[in-house]
């Protein structure tokens, strides 16, 4: 793994708005790739990735199978982009039996790689079934960052890859190949890749590294982030990933207490405070007399109490503030390293160029891309503005 990066080296926050612009009637279509792209914001100068076919095929680990790549993710340009090519060049080669993609499982922008296996195995049926490959696209433009995994139909993953733009992508090793393998897969990549200068395994991702990608906690501000994805935890989730029973216990009680003093200001000490002040105003009409004063005036002097409690307990800091927080985030990660045997500087080793996978690059873009039918011919096109920062 020498240079097996992050497979979102420029995450950041995205919104994102599409317009699928129709020229019939509505058919069966997908993006052939963007046309036109104009980004204002920073941009990098490498070209996209480079992908073989004999590079791809050594990720799929044998000749004479059948495979099904499965672009997931939302379903930007890109990666249908990404997704055609890697079918198109593993088509090519002819080695492999049949190349099937994963449109027939449904809408996976959100679907987690078992998830998918899943679907894969309940739709596919009695078919054979030797490889998945699920492929995800990150980043931006020139900077973006194709990931890919292989798996058998059991869910058994087999390899994968991290591939930045400008990269070409190197042969997987497999010392544990069979003969012919190494013969119809591994040997003719490793001559290709020898030819162009690159070195073979560079981009290959271990399961070890994986699951350190997966499970591994980040925290670029106050906001703590958990794997490839970087999603965003609230502190009791945090919590409950430390191995720290005292300090899960506490924020319980802490999360208890908050809660109830909250709720409680906001559903019985501001309704009590309203029902006084309407009640002491019907008193100053003198038709009540000043015993209902007084106990309004009572009843509104322990609403606003019941208030001020709430007020406490929406303002209540977590058991850990942010220092500590950041120490107890660093011991998860380094007991993860020491658990999964990978060295202390993993971190760097899979960290992009352009500032590790926490880089965030604002910005503007747009593109275009056609939509074809199953003939090839344009049925529209998609529009596309996304805003990063």
């Amino acid at each position: 793994m020498a240079r097996a990066r992050a497979a979102l080296s420029s995450i950041g926050l995205s919104l994102s708005l599409s317009l699928v612009l129709g020229l019939g009637a509505p058919q069966r279509a997908r993006a052939a790739g963007e046309d036109a792209v104009e980004d204002t914001g920073p941009r990098s100068s490498r070209p996209a990735p480079k992908m073989s076919g004999e590079a791809l095929l050594t990720f799929i680990g044998q000749a004479d199978a059948h495979v099904v790549v499965v672009p997931a993710g939302p379903p930007t340009p890109a990666l249908l982009e990404t997704g055609d090519s890697i079918i198109a060049r593993l088509r090519a080669g002819g080695r492999l039996r049949a190349v099937l993609d994963g449109q027939r499982l449904g809408d996976l922008s959100e679907a987690s790689d078992a998830e998918i296996l899943a679907r894969v195995d309940r739709r596919g049926g009695a078919m054979t079934i030797d490889r998945v490959l699920i492929v995800r696209v990150a980043g931006y433009g020139a900077d973006q960052v194709v990931y890919a995994d292989s798996y058998t139909r059991g869910g058994e993953r087999y390899a994968g890859f991290v591939l930045h733009a400008g990269e070409t992508l190197a042969p997987h090793v497999d010392p544990a190949a069979s003969l012919e393998a190494r013969r119809e897969v591994f040997e003719p990549a490793t001559r290709q890749a020898a030819a162009n200068d690159v070195v073979a395994g560079a981009n290959d991702l271990s399961d070890a590294e994986r699951s350190y990608l997966e499970q591994a906690l980040y925290m670029p501000r106050d906001l703590v982030l958990r794997g490839i994805y970087r999603d965003p935890l609230a502190n009791e989730e945090t919590v409950a990933l430390f191995d720290n029973p005292a300090l899960v216990e506490a924020s319980k009680r802490r999360e208890k207490t908050r809660r109830g003093l909250t709720l409680t200001g906001l559903f019985l000490g501001y309704p009590t405070v309203v029902i006084s002040a309407v009640m002491i105003g019907l008193s100053m009409t003198g038709e009540f007399g000043k015993g209902f004063l007084y106990a309004n005036l009572g009843t509104l002097s322990v609403g606003t109490l019941v208030c001020v409690g709430g007020a406490i307990g929406w303002g209540m800091q977590p058991v850990l503030g942010e220092p500590e927080l950041r120490a107890e985030v660093e011991r998860h990660n380094h007991n993860l390293r020491s658990e999964l045997d990978l060295p202390a500087n993993i971190d760097a080793q899979l960290a992009s160029e352009e500032g590790g996978p926490l880089a965030r690059r604002p910005g503007w873009s747009s593109s275009l891309a056609p939509l074809l039918d199953a003939e090839g011919r344009a049925a529209g096109g998609v529009v596309s503005w996304s805003v990063r920062f």
